[in-house]
C-alpha cells in the first residue's frame, strides 16, 4: 500500500494520512492489518486518540 502523503492540521490537532490501494480487497485486508497493529500497540480511541475517520475518495483528475 503506497502512502500518498501525510499532513498535520495543528489548529485542529489532526493528522491526515492518505493511502492508496489497488482494489477493495487490498483495502479491507490492509485495514484489518492496521487495526490489529493499533490494538497491539495499545492505542485506544478516546484515550490517546480522540477519534478516527476513514473516508474513501477518488482523484479528481
Amino acid at each position: 500500500m503506497p502512502i500518498v502523503g501525510t499532513w498535520v492540521n495543528r489548529a485542529q490537532n489532526e493528522f491526515i494520512w492518505v493511502r492508496s490501494y489497488k482494489d477493495k480487497a487490498e483495502m479491507e485486508a490492509k485495514g484489518k492489518e492496521f487495526q490489529a497493529a493499533v490494538a497491539a500497540a495499545g492505542v485506544k480511541l478516546g484515550g490517546n486518540v480522540a477519534k478516527m475517520e476513514v473516508r474513501e475518495v477518488e482523484a479528481a483528475f
